[in-house]
């Protein structure tokens, strides 16, 4: 995926986001046939891809001004804001692993799935500047780095108990 917006300068509009995932239902293969009368899903689900975030005031890498008081009896104008011509996309790295279980005709099913994302270049909003600037903050700044990491684990139950026309 390719994104182009004009709330960066000339040099950055454009970001590049890719992404790729895949799945492989191991219970289709012909090895695991014994298993299917109690095992219904086996899955390996791989992933990787980039996401981008964008600030949400247009034209922040070109100066703005307004009206200002009258200096004389002259009206004035002054810069409403401070240039960001370095401001740049807020990149996402993600990839994942997870695995898919089923039992008994998916009555129970269980997925366990692995993460890490690391965001690069975080936007932040409204950071202070000194006031000696004449101004209070910067609209956005790629102000840093994080990094996620973890697990999810579910477990799903499907017709479990069965009653006439009630199920749980």
């Amino acid at each position: 995926r390719v994104d182009g917006t004009t709330k960066f300068g000339p040099g950055k509009r454009w970001g590049v986001f890719p992404a790729v995932s895949g799945r492989w239902n191991i219970i289709d293969e012909p090895w695991m046939e014994p298993t299917r009368k109690w095992l219904s899903m086996l899955s390996f689900r791989p992933g990787w891809g980039m996401t981008g975030n964008q600030p949400t005031q247009d034209y922040l890498y070109i100066n703005q001004y307004v009206t200002a008081n009258n200096y004389l009896g002259q009206p004035g104008m002054a810069p409403s804001n401070l240039k960001m011509n370095t401001l740049q996309w807020e990149k996402k790295y993600t990839w994942n692993v997870g695995f898919d279980l089923g039992f008994w005709n998916d009555r129970i099913t269980f997925d366990l799935n692995w993460y890490k994302q690391t965001t690069k270049d975080m936007l932040m909003a409204n950071v202070r500047v000194p006031s000696i600037s004449g101004f209070t903050a910067y609209a956005y700044r790629n102000a840093g780095d994080m990094e996620n990491k973890g697990f999810e684990f579910n477990i799903n139950t499907n017709k479990l108990v069965q009653k006439g026309k009630f199920s749980m």
